[in-house]
């Protein structure tokens, strides 16, 4: 397993929410992609066989909690944007940006 490309794959999907907050409207299938934590690649591989020699380590855990909230946050602040939230955007960016660190901090101690 390669958790550098994990990182690469949810550094890639972060590129991506950032275009689709300049949309005028995102589909519920959209936003369920991005609200969802086990639609994207690194969601995909935390909850498949391929993981299956770390999960239970705490390292593990702690990444799946983190990658839940990393996409709650993303919901949240999508929501935001939609409704020119702009002070709400601000602090969900700052949270969100923090989860992601907190993701990719994870990933880099289990290898």
């Amino acid at each position: 397993m390669d958790l550098e490309l994990e990182i690469t794959n949810h550094i890639r999907w972060i590129d991506s929410l950032a275009s689709l907050l300049d949309s005028e409207e995102l589909t519920e299938e959209t936003f369920n992609a991005i609200s969802e934590h086990d639609k994207c690649a690194l969601g995909q591989w935390l909850m498949s066989k391929d993981s299956k020699s770390l999960q239970g380590l705490p390292e593990f855990e702690k990444l799946i909690e983190s990658h839940k909230l990393f996409h709650e946050l993303a919901a949240e602040m999508v929501e935001a944007v939609q409704l020119n939230q702009e002070t709400d955007v601000m602090v969900l960016q700052t949270q969100f940006i923090e989860e992601s660190r907190k993701v990719i901090d994870n990933l880099r101690r289990l290898k």
